[in-house]
């Protein structure tokens, strides 16, 4: 909790939902065009999933699941204790780029994940993706992607 008592902090379950398909075997982008760092863009991913993981507190929970043709839960539900934390960092580190990808199955996994939580009230799925729609399929996909912060929204209101 808070040092500062005065702050209320909600308890949080996190599932985190990361592409880990073919499709983000691409240099990270810069700010120049011609700039290259030798990073992935599943290398600037898992800096973001460690960074989330540092700001979370011991009560919370934290889900790792990754997609590419399927899915698989690196971790289920898991209260981040230091220990935990160095486990979940030692998954990330270890995710290797897959075959294709198969948005769905991410999304569906991390989910339903989230759906069984018991302790917190507050409860997200955090997609980690580079999909860049086509201009033809923007509006789907943006409709698509407020569904499923919808849905996600309503299972932390349950």
């Amino acid at each position: 909790m808070p040092e500062n008592k005065k702050l209320l902090y909600i308890l949080c379950d996190i599932a985190l939902v990361i592409n880990v398909s073919r499709s983000i075997d691409a240099d990270a982008p810069t700010s120049g065009e011609d700039k290259r760092t030798g990073l992935l863009v599943l290398d600037l991913v898992k800096h973001v999933c460690c960074t989330i993981m540092s700001t979370i507190i011991t009560e919370d929970r934290l889900a790792i699941v990754t997609f590419s043709d399927g899915s698989k839960a690196l971790q289920l539900l898991t209260e981040m204790t230091d220990a935990n934390k160095k486990t979940a960092k030692a998954k990330i580190e270890a995710m290797g780029l897959e075959s294709c990808i198969n948005l769905w199955h991410g999304l569906r996994d991390g989910i339903k994940l989230i759906k069984n939580k018991a302790n917190t009230e507050l409860g997200s799925s955090l997609l980690l993706d580079n999909y860049l729609p086509k201009n033809h399929c923007k509006i789907i996909t943006h409709i698509c992607l407020i569904i499923f912060v919808l849905i996600s929204s309503s299972i932390s209101a349950l």
